[in-house]
């Protein structure tokens, strides 16, 4: 805990807080009882007293009193022992604790109202701290809990214009300012400068605010699969403009290029699962008045109703018969629809695309297809390029082959790692930047639907007025816990040293 409490040295005369804070007293004995706060604004106090950590005047010349005979006072000392905890009052001349003020709520006189002043007794310090479960360690651990996991105990003001954010503001200080680290840093880095795919998909938070989650899927330098989340983006609607400019502001904001992007995919963004819906009842509505003018179709009451997709229940197997019946209806309207989307460009592409596939020892594996593919990207792959592939794909095919390593691959993805671990990236590099192209694809939007469940975790109803740039900064950190691992302790502490300027170096 020592981590988050951060001890500061004041003067016998300093007894109350800056007034950038809102002047909370500092002095434990001028306190008023927690619970007097307003309860909208107690883990707001919680916070602003856990950042400053307990008061303990370090510099001051603790009086001396005549006890059991002998001349006795505060010892320095006990501030090393119980540094997170342990606080003096300089007008009292009394020991209290922190983390009981704050949390323990059975009323405690010693050491929250009372104070402790028994010098002599040093080993009241210790029985104070007591078991592992005592109200005190449990008062620590909620200490623990605000700061470090962002645990909401009541609702807090983390609207941008907040003087003081909550429970975030740990979190926001120590990680959240320094996303262009994460994401920059290591985001950008695992992409390493090559071709990406962009999947975008839009949901409502808690507070009905429109929200664009945006996860880039890349192939790293291990030749991993990798889908990492970027950020999410406040929208005013849900239109492909509004879309296209928040995405623009976003490529710019860490200096992306969109010519790098090989695919994109939006799932139910910008209205599109309604939109399809409502182009499948047209075209079933278009078809059932020409029956009607034909009179291939008979007219009557009850007859010829509008139908639309039927969303099957759980636990009702019913409605599965139901919805199957819907399909059949609706089935000639559905395969049009499919038709219209997945033009000959779209299905030729996914043909080719099979060609890559070590299944069976590479059964599928064609060449002339391959080469089609390429010419797909005339970005990546110039005239000549396509000419040196064809020759490298003979080469290719013909040596793994004759590979037993590559004789049980299942996936694309398997064999994109085999190649990297093999060097065979480096014998085949126009194969491989094919093979990189086909897993940029984006085939499904699940792990953007991942990023709106943790936004309900995040973004609840006892914590609704967080703002935008807030709420992505904390979904990053606790979406992509890993690569928090990756951004030392020393560059965070001098980048958050350079924020403002501090009072004493960190």
């Amino acid at each position: 805990m020592e981590w988050y409490y951060k001890k500061a040295s004041v003067s016998p005369s300093d007894n109350t807080l800056p007034s950038d804070t809102d002047d909370l007293p500092w002095d434990p004995a001028k306190r008023k009882n927690i619970k007097d706060y307003n309860a909208n604004q107690v883990d707001e106090v919680r916070c602003k007293y856990l950042l400053k950590g307990p008061c303990q005047p370090l510099g001051h010349n603790f009086e001396k009193r005549l006890i059991g005979g002998k001349m006795r006072r505060f010892n320095l000392a006990w501030f090393g022992l119980y540094g997170n905890w342990l606080e003096y009052s300089v007008s009292e001349k009394k020991a209290y604790c922190l983390c009981c003020y704050l949390f323990r709520d059975d009323a405690y006189p010693g050491f929250v109202r009372d104070g402790f002043s028994n010098w002599h007794k040093p080993d009241r310090l210790s029985f104070h701290v007591g078991e592992l479960n005592s109200s005190h360690n449990n008062a620590v651990k909620k200490c623990d809990d605000l700061m470090n996991q962002g645990l909401a105990f009541r609702g807090h003001r983390e609207g941008e214009g907040s003087s003081n954010k909550g429970n975030f503001l740990e979190l926001l200080k120590y990680t959240a300012d320094h996303n262009d680290v994460i994401k920059v840093k290591s985001v950008i880095e695992e992409i390493d400068n090559g071709v990406f795919g962009l999947l975008v998909d839009e949901s409502a938070d808690v507070s009905d605010k429109e929200q664009m989650a945006v996860v880039f899927r890349f192939v790293d330098k291990k030749g991993a699969v990798k889908e990492r989340f970027v950020g999410v983006v406040h929208v005013k609607e849900t239109s492909s403009l509004s879309l296209k400019h928040a995405i623009d502001q976003l490529f710019a904001k860490y200096g992306l290029s969109l010519k790098k992007v090989r695919g994109q995919g939006y799932d139910g963004a910008i209205g599109s699962s309604c939109k399809r819906k409502d182009q499948v009842r047209e075209n079933y509505r278009a078809k059932i008045n020409v029956g009607i003018a034909s009179g291939d179709i008979n007219t009557g009451k009850g007859q010829n109703q509008e139908i639309s997709f039927r969303r099957p229940e759980t636990t009702r197997w019913g409605s599965h018969y139901k919805t199957l019946l819907r399909l059949v209806g609706l089935f000639s309207t559905i395969i049009k629809e499919f038709n219209d989307r997945f033009t000959e460009v779209n299905t030729e592409l996914l043909i080719c695309m099979a060609s890559l596939n070590p299944i069976g020892a590479f059964r599928a594996f064609d060449k002339s297809k391959l080469v089609k593919l390429a010419k797909f990207y005339p970005e990546d792959f110039s005239f000549m390029d396509c000419l040196s592939l064809e020759q490298q794909l003979g080469i290719f095919i013909d040596n793994v082959r004759h590979d037993q390593r590559f004789k049980n691959l299942k996936s694309l993805g398997d064999l994109s790692l085999l190649m990297v671990d093999t060097q065979k990236h480096i014998a085949h590099p126009l194969v491989y930047r094919l093979l990189k192209l086909v897993l940029t694809l984006p085939v499904a939007t699940a792990s953007v639907e991942r990023c709106f469940s943790a936004m309900k975790i995040v973004k609840t109803a006892l914590r609704n007025r967080m703002g935008d740039d807030l709420l992505s900064d904390y979904l990053i950190c606790f979406i992509e816990k890993e690569l928090l691992d990756d951004v030392a302790n020393e560059e965070v502490l001098i980048r958050f040293q350079a924020m403002s300027e501090r009072r004493m170096l960190l």
